[in-house]
Order: C-alpha cells, then structure tokens, then sequence
C-alpha cells in the first residue's frame, strides 16, 4: 500500500491573473537547535529556499485552484476553468509533463488523494464530489454524491471517510466508508423471513481485495435469526472450511452483501454480519474483519376484522349492486354468492338473477403478517320492484 500526504491550498485572495502563469513549488528548510532553556540563547539557521516552476501552463481565466502531492512527489492539480481538468505533474519527469487524469469536470476547486493514490475532487460547477480510481491508470471516475451547490473543499482521513464542504448549504458533509452501516430490520412476524436488505462491498484500493478461507464456519459469517443470500451473481463471494480457494476482489469492483431476518421467536433480536480480508493490507492469518450490525424484532401475527355495511332491499330492475366492504389490515376484500340462483358476485360486483334473498359473504384470507378473518355475511331482498 503507498502511503500518501496531501496538501491543499485555499485560493480565497488571489492575485491577478496573468496569462501563461505558473504555478510555482516552493520548498523551505528549516534547522533549530535544541534543548532551550529559559533565558539561554538560541541558535538557528535557515537556509535560503528554491523555488521550481512545474512545467504546465494553466487556464488564463482562472488557473489551479488546488493541488495535491503523494508519496512519491507527483503533484495533482485542479485547473479551475469550464471543463478543467485534474492534472498530474509527475516527479519522474523532473515536473515537466501534465498529464489529465479523469474527465468530466467543470470548475473543479479542490483536490486531495487518500492512501491508496485514489483522487477526491470538489466538482464545483456540477455540484458533485468526485473519485478517480489509482487502480487502471486514473481512467475511472466515480461520482460518490451529488446536490452539493458549488463545493470547493475536500479532504480524506486516516480511516477513509471523506469530507467535503457545501458552500451554498453552508455545511461540512462526512461520507462514511471507514464504518460498516448498521441494518435494522424493524418488526417482522415470526417465522417468516423478511425482504432483503442489501450492502455494497466497494474495494477502493488499488490491489486485490482477498477473502481467506475461514477456520470455522464461514467468510461471511452472519449470527443466528439472519440470513445471507449468496446466489445473486453480484453476491460477495462466500467460503467455508471445504472451500478449495481463497477469493478475490479486484480493485475499483464491488459486490453485494443481501441480508434478511427470519425470527423464530417473539423478542428482540441483534447481531452481526462479519466480513474477513485484508482490507489495508492485514496480514494473514489473523486478516481483519469488517462487521455490519444487525437489529430486528420478532412478532406475532395480527388478527383482523371485516367492515361490512348491511345492503337494503334492491329492485331486480336494478342489475347490480356494488359491494364496499373492508379489512382492518389494509387487505383487499373477496366476495361469494351463498344464493347464486338469486344473486351472483363477480369482483365486488352483484349480478341480480331473480327475485328473493340473496346471501354475500365477504372473505380476507389473511398473509404472512395477518391471520384469516372471520367472514361477514350479509343477506338482502331483491324485490319485484
């Protein structure tokens, strides 16, 4: 893993522009001799700094609006014009070649780079932050969150989350990375599993994600009243103790961690979907685990009712009779002619036959979450006139 540091640099007063103009690395030495002590003079020397040129002409209108530099002195710059790319000035090339990497800019304003060489941008004029994957040579360009008004600052810590700044929102916003999110699965009736929930595993590095095989159990590893669904395509790869081979992922790809919660009791319950790689470079064999928190409640069945108005007595003439009747659950209601010589039932539609009583009963079955209710009957006269 390359270690990286990044600098950025504010452009809130800025000279005037001059055509052609470039940016310049100045570097600053500084020597101090050292135990001081109260009273006793102290002796410093500081040398006279140079200053080099980078080797890039930037936009006359408004030139670099921030830079970065990683570990290897490569210097990553944002040119803030319409369409303006982000930069690299590499050290190789003694800082003579500039290079774009990603596209799809529009008054870029910051730039910073994490760990692993990946570039965050502050997209100012598209509102947008932005990420340009290290992995395959800054060709990938991420958009990571968007409906920031003109944002200009950017910055990553040592965990990975990223911060960036919404000026017209007045506000700091923290894309958390570093930290798993927590599933909680709300109330669910017993005995039958709820709809999945689903989890992205990005590899934002710039090598191999490995999954190892696990000494027990499995990789993933989920407790007891969850379940993982690992027969999507997309699914993260799961080992067990009989598996042949650790897995991979390849950096900049992603998989899917779908989840569900199936309670056998009526309780609260808690848990934890345990991922183990080597995520930072962990070594084996104790690798490190990424750990998704997981929350449900178990709950029984709920009974229901039917609301079913009487029908009055209604001429034959008439043809049909609407039906009306509800569930307490929210459920749709069915209907059955207990006298189809007089009155058939057809949706919640009534066909009158003949003159006499007719009998409708109302039904709801019931689901999952809601048991059969009692049926409701009505009975009413279909008159001659």
């Amino acid at each position: 893993m390359n270690h990286m540091r990044a600098l950025l640099l504010s452009r809130n007063d800025r000279p005037a522009f001059i055509p052609g103009a470039l940016l310049a690395l100045t570097l600053v030495l500084l020597l101090m001799a050292l135990p001081v002590h109260a009273g006793a003079q102290m002796a410093t020397a500081h040398f006279s700094y140079a200053q080099l040129a980078l080797g890039y002409h930037f936009s006359v209108d408004s030139g670099p609006s921030a830079l970065a530099v990683d570990g290897s002195g490569n210097v990553f710059v944002a040119d803030n014009e319409v369409f303006g790319p982000i930069l690299e000035i590499t050290a190789a090339s003694g800082y003579t070649t500039a290079s774009p990497v990603g596209t799809g800019f529009w008054y870029p304003q910051g730039v910073v780079l994490d760990g692993n060489g990946n570039v965050f941008v502050a997209d100012g004029g598209n509102g947008a932050l932005k990420e340009i994957l290290a992995a395959g040579g800054y060709t990938t360009v991420n958009t990571l969150a968007i409906g920031a008004i003109f944002p200009s600052g950017v910055a990553v810590d040592g965990s990975g989350n990223v911060y960036y700044s919404d000026n017209f929102h007045l506000q700091v916003i923290q894309l958390n990375y570093a930290n798993a999110p927590t599933l909680n699965f709300g109330e669910n009736i017993t005995g039958v599993a709820s709809p999945e929930r689903t989890v992205t595993l990005q590899n934002i590095g710039n090598s191999p994600l490995t999954f190892p095989i696990p000494m027990a159990g499995s990789n993933p590893s989920i407790s007891p009243h969850f379940a993982l669904d690992s027969s999507a395509t997309t699914a993260c790869p799961l080992l067990t103790t009989s598996s042949a081979a650790t897995a991979t992922l390849a950096a900049g790809s992603a998989c899917n961690l779908s989840v569900s919660f199936d309670p056998t009791a009526i309780a609260s319950f808690s848990g934890s979907l345990s991922v183990t790689d080597n995520a930072l470079n962990a070594p084996s064999p104790a690798y490190t685990t990424q750990i998704i928190n997981l929350q449900g409640t178990g709950v029984p069945k709920q009974p229901q009712t039917i609301t079913f108005a009487p029908i009055p007595a209604t001429p034959l003439v008439t043809g049909t009779v609407s039906l009306t009747a509800t569930a307490s659950s929210g459920l749709p209601v069915t209907y059955t002619s207990a006298t189809p010589t007089v009155c058939t039932v057809s949706g919640s539609t009534v066909t009158l036959v003949a003159t006499g009583n007719c009998g409708i009963v109302a039904h709801q079955a019931g689901n999952f979450e809601y048991y059969a209710a009692s049926a409701v009957g009505r009975n009413f006269t279909v008159t001659a006139h």
